[in-house]
């Protein structure tokens, strides 16, 4: 039998956030000239979660996350877009929505998101949100009740960003359109993951309508 080699083996992408403890030092061990170093790790889980076929099972998938919730969302995000490309998916548009505290935060996966749209101009449509009053560095779109005074002049490469915190159960409802298999895919704060659920339930108003055949909500616990 042949023995597996690193070259073979799947590739695992981290993102970590430095705060304190161990973060802070995996942050300062690599800070100095930022060079690659091996290390040995122990990887625990997965424990249960999403087992479906997503992308054969459902036509939109709205991915909703808060801060470093993006970590879970952003690989089903790249999974039902290798299956589009590959075909025998369903999938005709995908949604992030994704708030931030800070402008620099959307920068943590830029490039993963620019090559998907690049590729795949329709397919995923983003709609970011940044919360920090004192913008800068960003292009932002004025909220419904503000005066519409533009804050601050430079535009992110991944488009526009509003200003604040969106109204769940109001947005997502509007992004479903005709679909009539939708999952929502959530990763974030407590707070967010309750206005999630209430903005599920209204979408799922469309299911007993019949408008939709079925609306399925999954979210991940945001920290351990």
């Amino acid at each position: 039998m042949k023995k597996a080699s690193l070259e073979d083996a799947p590739e695992m992408v981290f993102y970590i956030r430095a705060h304190g403890g161990l973060t802070r030092d995996l942050f300062h061990s690599v800070e100095s000239g930022l060079q690659e170093r091996t290390l040995s790790v122990h990887v625990d889980g997965p424990y249960g979660g999403l087992v479906e076929d997503v992308p054969a099972l459902y036509e939109t998938l709205v991915f909703v996350a808060g801060g470093s919730g993006i970590a879970a969302c952003l690989p089903w995000i790249q999974h039902a877009v290798a299956r589009v490309e590959k075909g025998g998916a369903i999938v005709r548009a995908i949604h992030l929505i994704w708030v931030v505290r800070e402008p620099a935060h959307l920068q943590w996966i830029s490039n993963e998101l620019d090559s998907i749209t690049r590729r795949h101009p329709t397919l995923l449509q983003l709609h970011l949100f940044v919360t920090d009053k004192a913008l800068s560095g960003v292009k932002v779109v004025p909220d419904d009740d503000s005066d519409g005074t533009p804050a601050s002049s430079v535009e992110l490469d991944l488009g526009p960003v509003q200003n604040g915190r969106p109204y769940l159960p109001e947005l997502i409802p509007s992004l479903l359109s005709s679909s009539r298999r939708v999952l929502i895919f959530g990763c974030g704060p407590e707070g967010m993951r309750t206005d999630l659920c209430n903005a599920a339930a209204a979408a799922q108003r469309r299911v007993l309508a019949g408008e939709a055949d079925v609306i399925t909500l999954h979210t991940e616990f945001f920290g351990w």
